[in-house]
């Protein structure tokens, strides 16, 4: 952005909304203070999958195509925990290096399939995710150091909205998972199971607020299909929120074109995740590999280009 142009977003507080400033005329960055109405010519919106259509839509912009704050998706991820005998410490080192993708295949399917992640936290983030209360809760903290724990991120056909709320820091989100994507993430988690005790984990604890399932080696992994996962019944973490100003060709179908530019108003563009036109994935590699055994890949942390990891 050239250094003599500048944009603004005002916001009225405490009586009045949050509104984004309309293109009038070219300002100096040196005379711009906080709060004025001086305009742009170039300006970018990057406050997220949440922030971003929230503020369109409280100013009453760049929505022609009724699209700003729909097709929200989050990459929904629920967490099943491996027990080992012997000392883990899985928060050391590079906690994603490596997944598996052979459930994913946009090829055959590129409107389903999941891709199994370690997941490791310092324990508090640990605590939050463990089942139980009290001794309950501590029975499974105090396994900390020997456990291990993978999660099922979903590329989700599920879709939801964001709409302005009471202020910006409460926006209205709603999101409920389709029942395919229920079915998958329930498959996902038998499929983590089934990694973790391959790798020698004693026990697995699939997180259900409400008896949570804790299966042996000889257990029958179907007690997790059975259970399925529904919202409010286990823990489904998200950090990927996406698709909420999406890009595309149609203007009547979507928020910006190609480079990022609204269709509705020029200049102004949106640079964050919010313009994925669908809940972000990545195509499998082919490579040679035995049909049966699970495809771990290895990836660097600093030249990894996944787009959903």
């Amino acid at each position: 952005m050239p250094s003599n142009r500048c944009w603004s977003a005002t916001c009225r507080a405490p009586s009045g909304p949050a509104r984004a400033s309309t293109p009038t005329h070219r300002s100096s960055a040196s005379s711009w203070r906080p709060g004025a109405r001086g305009a742009f010519t170039r300006a970018l919106l990057a406050a997220g999958a949440v922030g971003s259509p929230d503020l369109l839509l409280r100013s009453r912009i760049a929505n022609r195509s009724g699209q700003v704050g729909r097709n929200l998706h989050l990459h929904p991820a629920p967490i099943v925990a491996g027990l080992f005998d012997e000392e883990i410490h899985a928060y050391r080192g590079i906690p994603q290096s490596y997944y598996v993708d052979q459930f994913i295949d946009l090829a055959r399917d590129p409107h389903r399939g999941y891709v199994l992640m370690p997941i490791s936290g310092f324990p508090v983030l640990t605590a939050i995710n463990l089942p139980g209360f009290g001794r309950d809760h501590f029975r499974f903290l105090r396994e900390y150091a020997r456990t291990a724990s993978l999660l099922v991120l979903l590329h989700d056909r599920s879709a939801g909205s964001v709409e302005p709320g009471p202020s910006l820091a409460r926006p209205r989100i709603d999101y409920a998972l389709e029942a395919d994507d229920e079915r998958q993430l329930a498959e996902g988690l038998a499929h983590a199971s089934q990694l973790l005790f391959a790798a020698g984990a004693r026990q697995v604890v699939v997180p259900y607020l409400d008896a949570p399932l804790v299966l042996g080696r000889d257990d029958d992994l179907g007690a997790i299909a059975r259970r399925g996962v529904r919202q409010g019944e286990i823990p489904l973490a998200s950090t990927h929120p996406q698709s909420t100003c999406r890009m595309g060709g149609d203007p009547r179908q979507s928020v910006v074109n190609a480079f990022g530019e609204s269709h509705e108003v020029p200049g102004l563009f949106v640079a964050d995740m919010s313009v994925f036109p669908t809940s972000a994935r990545r195509r499998r590699s082919p490579r040679r590999r035995s049909p049966t055994a699970p495809r771990i890949t290895s990836s660097s942390a600093g030249a990894s280009s996944r787009a959903s990891c």
